[in-house]
């Protein structure tokens, strides 16, 4: 918006009206588009940062793998939910579905269970829902591809790009490294179907050698 009332171009540039009109759009009809140091959540209104919002979609949609590292309240959860998502759902067939994992001492479970929310033959009985989870975490364990292989059966014809959010790694114990690995590596063999996105304040490789950058 800055641009163009900056244009050099009189005609280039916007009438009062429709700058006052546009300037409310872009503060979400009476918002602000910077709130301090409160995150902003995904559907806020997202302002600037348009180089590397298209650096970032650009690369995760290239390799699958994408690491934001900075200082604690730098703006990375802002720059994910509010700018970076509403990016890959701009232009997109189906807007990405995002997993939030957890950090834990059963990081399959946890993925196990955030897949079968989305698996409408999931088991009905709480009793029978429980033992599918047990049973999926084992073969994820076993074998992470398996990801991409359940959601493909999910997804049937209409393919729908899954993320995989692991914000914080500071806080996943270390010995939750090959868990989050095996994801990156999976990510990296399927990016149109599924990615990564790791939020660190330090490179991910320090924090968990396995993992590359």
């Amino acid at each position: 918006l800055l641009e163009q009332a900056l244009a050099p171009a009189a005609e280039d540039r916007p009438s009062a009206a429709a700058f006052a009109r546009q300037l409310e759009e872009l503060r979400g009809g009476g918002g602000r588009p910077y709130v301090g140091s409160m995150a902003l959540e995904r559907g806020a209104a997202f302002a600037g940062r348009r180089e590397e919002l298209a650096l970032a979609r650009a690369g995760l949609v290239e390799s699958g793998v994408l690491a934001l590292v900075g200082p604690s309240g730098g703006g990375k959860t802002s720059f994910v939910q509010a700018g970076l998502l509403a990016a890959l759902e701009a232009g997109a067939a189906a807007a990405p579905r995002v997993l939030a994992l957890s950090p834990g001492r059963a990081p399959y479970e946890g993925l196990a269970e955030a897949l079968l929310a989305l698996d409408p033959r999931r088991p009905q009985d709480l009793d029978d829902l429980d033992e599918a989870r047990r049973e999926l975490s084992t073969l994820l364990a076993d074998g992470p591809a398996f990801v991409s292989l359940l959601l493909e059966q999910i997804d049937g014809e209409s393919p729908r790009r899954t993320l995989l959010l692991v914000e914080d790694l500071e806080r996943w114990p270390s010995d939750t490294a090959p868990f989050v690995v095996s994801l990156a590596e999976v990510a990296a063999k399927t990016p149109r179907r599924l990615g990564l996105i790791i939020t660190a304040r330090r490179r991910p490789s320090a924090l968990m050698p396995g993992l590359q950058g």
